[in-house]
């Protein structure tokens, strides 16, 4: 009983892990910008704007 409890205590504290696995994707092909400029600023295109999305906005 004891092994079956820690079992399932040990699953909870294991860290979330997610892999996306995306063919073709490019960097402006979100609105998140993954470009940056010289100083390593986030830098827009107009295709961040074109594509929407806010899951991947909420990550940290």
């Amino acid at each position: 009983m004891w092994n079956a409890a820690s079992a399932a205590l040990a699953v909870d504290q294991q860290p979330n892990v997610i892999l996306f696995l995306v063919d073709d994707m490019g960097p402006m092909d979100t609105s998140v910008p993954f470009m940056t400029d010289g100083d390593g600023k986030s830098k827009r295109y107009p295709l961040n704007d074109y594509y929407r999305t806010p899951a991947m906005e909420r990550l940290p």
